[in-house]
């Protein structure tokens, strides 16, 4: 039998695909009563979820292969974190967006744009925005920022080094990390 907690942590699991088990961890840490990686051991122990050691990747068994894990969905996981927090919900969307979530009654999506991607994410993200939306967009590096043309972006974000760091959209200056 399932238990309450087991059972958010599943229901999560199923809603956001294939995540790094640190990831659970962390939103976890301060929603359900208990060890939550003695939780997650326990579960994986009775095949409820599974555990990829080599790519420390955590899913409900049974329910992956190699296309369905979205390393930018992981990416955007780590700029989430950092407002778990004050998010009053947090959901997956669908492409060029990974992740939406409600702050201070403002809409913020989070979008990884790879390299070579900027001209045309730009454009698409342009022509989805209605205007309420801001946006974080994580770049695997600062030189891909001026190829990028987009409305209502909150921050640029990189991860460097284990941690996430956020840029004013006009600027190469930090302005928050962990």
């Amino acid at each position: 039998m399932i238990k309450s907690d087991e059972y958010d942590i599943l229901r999560f699991m199923r809603f956001f695909g294939p995540l790094k088990k640190e990831q659970v961890c962390m939103y976890f840490e301060s929603k359900i009563n208990g060890d939550v990686k003695r939780i997650i051991s326990n579960m994986c122990a009775r095949r409820i979820l599974a555990y990829d050691v080599k790519r420390f990747l955590l899913y409900p068994s049974g329910r992956i292969d190699e296309r369905q894990v979205d390393f930018k969905m992981i990416a955007a996981f780590w700029v989430f974190l950092r407002f778990k927090d004050v998010a009053v919900g947090v959901y997956p969307t669908q492409y060029p967006t990974q992740i939406l979530f409600v702050k201070d009654d403002t809409e913020y999506e989070i979008a990884f744009i790879d390299k070579g991607e900027e001209v045309i994410l730009s454009a698409t993200l342009n022509e989805k925005n209605s205007g309420d939306v801001k946006y974080l967009i994580i770049v695997e590096n600062l030189e891909q920022i001026p190829s990028i043309n987009i409305k209502n972006v909150a921050a640029y974000c990189t991860r460097r080094a284990g941690k996430v760091e956020f840029y004013k959209p006009s600027e190469s200056e930090v302005v928050c990390n962990e």
